[in-house]
């Protein structure tokens, strides 16, 4: 059994406490004449009596061809109703740029929304399962840095769960899109084609910048529904944020055969030598990563007109009033 300590390292900067449940990649090679285990038991020692069984998730591809574009979001907790007209808005946004599935785990949902969810699931738009929480956290804990370690761990599981579907997965909380911005790319297979044209290196992951949408309270158009949170939202920050560390502030497409350990932003481990990784800084006039906050830093209140997202405007009205109606979702 082989340790990637690489990871250990890169976590240090998150300042466990002594007993913080941490994550680690363990690597078991082995050989089955081909097959895979359907579970397998972890223990202290060689020979100890296994006192666990894990399932082993090895779905693999129709026809062994990944499909493009697979997303993973983080645990979902909605006790607010209306949050579901934005969360149908984000999926389909996706859908259109070229998401083949939307994947993440529920904590907790509002009736209606859980209606909504079940209603993309049966779709097969989305797939959904039980979050989980390790045993053995305080509450505490909880409330402080260990919540955002089970974060990344739960992102984790959902990269390992659909990487061999999917040739690119992105990471993305529902007030983030990933957005091309040349008028003539329409979806995200679109715009990686012009990026892999500008750069012809193996990368282990596509890093956007994020251009921040405030809430600075501006008048509904009226050309569009007032539910529209993004198609609304049109004033984008002059200024893009900047990487912080070498991670933060972006999001990325990442590659599955290259990336090993995945983080919000950038992949913390790659199959290179060290389990290094090599992104690459997609330019700002390729895409955005369009991040709509109710409030965002000083730095990026001077705002500008941008309605990129309004491409996909007759296509997106009409497939969130589908949903709305079908579901009997109230706006």
């Amino acid at each position: 059994i082989k340790f990637y300590l690489i990871i250990e390292n890169n976590l240090s900067a998150w300042k466990f406490k002594p007993n913080n449940t941490r994550p680690y990649l363990i690597t078991c090679p082995f050989e089955f004449n081909g097959k895979y285990p359907k579970f397998v038991s972890l223990t202290k020692k060689p020979c100890d009596d296994a006192e666990n069984l894990l399932e082993v998730f090895n779905v693999q591809p129709e026809n062994g061809v990944k499909k493009k574009f697979g997303v993973c979001s983080k645990q979902i907790y909605y006790p607010d109703r209306t949050i579901g007209i934005r969360f149908i808005e984000w999926v389909h946004l996706l859908r259109i740029l070229g998401a083949d599935k939307i994947f993440f785990s529920i904590k907790y949902l509002h009736q209606e929304v859980f209606e909504v969810v079940n209603y993309f699931e049966e779709q097969g738009i989305v797939e959904t399962w039980p979050f989980l929480e390790p045993s053995g956290i305080s509450d505490i804990d909880l409330n402080s840095r260990q919540t955002y370690i089970l974060e990344m761990t739960m992102l984790a599981d959902c990269f390992f769960r659909i990487m061999n579907l999917y040739e690119y997965v992105a990471v993305l909380d529902i007030d983030e899109v990933i957005m091309p911005v040349n008028p003539q790319d329409m979806n995200w297979s679109d715009m990686m084609k012009r990026i892999l044209e500008q750069n012809h290196k193996i990368i282990d992951g596509y890093r956007v910048l994020w251009a921040y949408y405030p809430d600075l309270g501006a008048k509904p158009n009226p050309n569009i529904p007032s539910y529209h949170y993004m198609l609304q939202h049109t004033q984008r920050s002059v200024e893009y944020a900047k990487l912080v560390k070498e991670s933060s502030y972006v999001k990325s497409l990442f590659s599955t055969d290259r990336s090993l350990v995945i983080h919000n932003h950038s992949p913390l481990a790659c199959v290179n030598e060290g389990n290094r990784c090599e992104n690459y800084d997609v330019p700002t006039d390729i895409a955005h990563t369009s991040h709509y906050r109710s409030s965002v830093p000083r730095d990026f209140l001077s705002t500008t007109f941008d309605s990129t997202a309004w491409k996909f405007k007759k296509k997106l009205i009409e497939s969130v009033a589908e949903t709305l109606f079908k579901t009997n979702h109230r706006p």
